[in-house]
């Protein structure tokens, strides 16, 4: 099975009616604008087929998949498709056309966490972050997303602001195909799963990985908004012991990403747990990034160009410090896609 049949399978995992309402939000066009057919996998053949003719529109459409697909193998089948995993991930300035601004010793502990030593062990199986709102740390998810497709590890991301924990422990068993015989549902058993679920699911995996003999699966979980109000304790203390039950256990395929946790100083100590403190952006790690894009694109900007970029940038903002508000965030990202559209600079 070459890319794109790979992808077609994926793909197919929508229904009919769902590929449609995925093509119009993503493109503004019906999916029969591109493809009729007489059963659903020509459809999808033809589709593919009239969007690989404008690659615009086809990176238009993968891209929004990647963002949407609740499915990890979709995910990855749409990186290898578009050859991501060509590149050093830990260098992508955009990915899946999110700005990531200035991250570089969080991009060091990424590969750290990532890298496994020829014949060796992974060293590390978390990840802890900690800041201020409004930093840009929501960003960084897309980030590992990235790094961890590349790595061939799926990422399954959670957001601990929008779902209560049965939430949490529903949509872990869903993108992981987690059996209802080893995970029940109930939630009479909540209590008993934040402090089993770690164990009984590095159990499952351990047995998964004797069966694939090689071919087993490994999994990446990011949560976050760990700080969030809306994030209850129970939440927050299951992410713990997940935190904890890998730092003990390393051979299981799992690693763990937390982002915006309120109490680090815990993990400081703890072998296997990586911690980064997250910093507001200011107006050097603005700049420094409008460097990047140029060199990337093979720009030729001056200094004095690259200031007045800056400038246009921050518009009707107070340039940090102190810290941009949510509002001021989302227009600096805003405007750094569009710094990113006019250098050419691909979604990684």
């Amino acid at each position: 099975m070459n890319k794109r049949e790979r992808l077609e399978k994926e793909i197919r995992r929508y229904t009919l009616d769902q590929l449609n309402a995925v093509v119009y939000y993503a493109l503004n066009r019906r999916l029969e604008e591109y493809s009729i057919g007489p059963n659903y996998e020509t459809v999808v053949f033809q589709l593919m087929q009239q969007l690989e003719m404008d690659n615009v529109t086809l990176n238009r459409f993968l891209v929004h998949l990647l963002m949407i697909s609740p499915w990890p193998e979709l995910r990855s089948a749409i990186c290898e498709y578009l050859g991501l995993r060509t590149k050093n991930p830990y260098d992508a300035l955009s990915p899946f056309d999110k700005p990531v601004v200035d991250r570089q010793s969080l991009k060091s502990k990424l590969k750290n966490l990532f890298d496994k030593p020829p014949g060796g062990t992974f060293n590390y199986h978390a990840l802890i972050t900690s800041g201020p709102r409004n930093s840009g740390r929501t960003h960084i998810k897309w980030l590992v997303q990235y790094v961890a497709e590349h790595e061939k590890i799926l990422a399954v991301q959670i957001d601990m602001g929008n779902n209560s924990l049965e939430d949490m422990i529903f949509k872990l068993k869903n993108e992981m195909s987690l059996p209802n015989e080893r995970f029940p549902d109930s939630e009479a058993q909540l209590s008993r799963q934040i402090k089993n679920f770690p164990s009984v699911l590095g159990g499952y995996l351990r047995e998964q990985a004797r069966n694939a003999l090689g071919n087993d699966v490994k999994w990446c979980l990011v949560f976050d908004h760990y700080d969030l109000s809306e994030a209850g304790s129970d939440s927050q203390i299951f992410v713990d012991e997940l935190v904890k039950y890998v730092a003990d256990n390393p051979s299981i395929n799992l690693w763990i990403v937390v982002l915006g946790h309120n109490n680090t100083s815990a993990f400081k100590s703890m072998g296997g747990v990586l911690v980064e403190d997250i910093i507001p952006l200011d107006k050097k790690d603005i700049e420094n990034y409008l460097v990047q894009v140029a060199q990337s694109s093979g720009s030729n900007y001056t200094p004095v160009e690259i200031e007045t970029k800056c400038s246009e940038i921050f518009a009707g903002l107070i340039v940090p410090p102190p810290a941009l508000d949510k509002e001021g965030m989302r227009l600096i990202h805003e405007r750094l896609r569009a710094f990113l559209r006019t250098n050419n600079v691909s979604i990684a």
